[in-house]
């Protein structure tokens, strides 16, 4: 997914200019990533009971909310303004 992503980013001239702003693009690309593999339990490949899926949504994925709410923070995202990671993508009339 993560090579798509920057495939498709590149296509439509949607990733920064600046190699560090790029770094951060990069990261939240593998983050949700990875928070895709965590979610459905690497693709599928096991099934979730109850009991782990109840683990997952109290433990692990609260603390990728907190990467998440780091990572927008770290980059002016308010709690109350912006709701996208934008900073330093390049504006297209979307």
């Amino acid at each position: 997914m993560p090579a798509i992503l920057i495939h498709l980013a590149k296509d439509f001239h949607s990733l920064p200019d600046e190699p560090e702003q790029q770094t951060v693009a990069l990261k939240v690309m593998l983050d949700c990533n990875d928070i895709l593999m965590e979610i459905t339990n690497h693709n599928g490949m096991v099934m979730r009971d109850q009991d782990s899926w109840n683990d997952f949504r109290a433990h692990r994925l609260a603390d990728w909310m907190t990467i998440f709410e780091k990572t927008g923070a770290a980059h002016r995202l308010e709690p109350d303004a912006g709701y996208r990671l934008s900073v330093g993508l390049k504006a297209h009339g979307r």
